[in-house]
């Protein structure tokens, strides 16, 4: 989302839009309501493919 909002300009005038729209919106509870259906599918290109950066670490319960 950062990257959007930085280097492309008409994908991230579509984002700020929904996330002005939501924050004034008091109808809007959750991220799913922010992004689950006002942003076109291409807003989201590449970010779920992600591969992970590092490898999983170990966490003592």
């Amino acid at each position: 989302m950062a990257e959007t909002l930085r280097d492309e300009p008409e994908r991230a005038a579509a984002l700020r839009s929904t996330l002005a729209s939501a924050l004034v919106n008091p109808d809007v509870k959750t991220a799913f309501d922010v992004f689950g259906s006002e942003l076109p599918d291409e807003a989201f290109e590449g970010v779920f493919d992600q591969p992970r950066r590092d490898g999983w670490r170990e966490v003592d319960l």
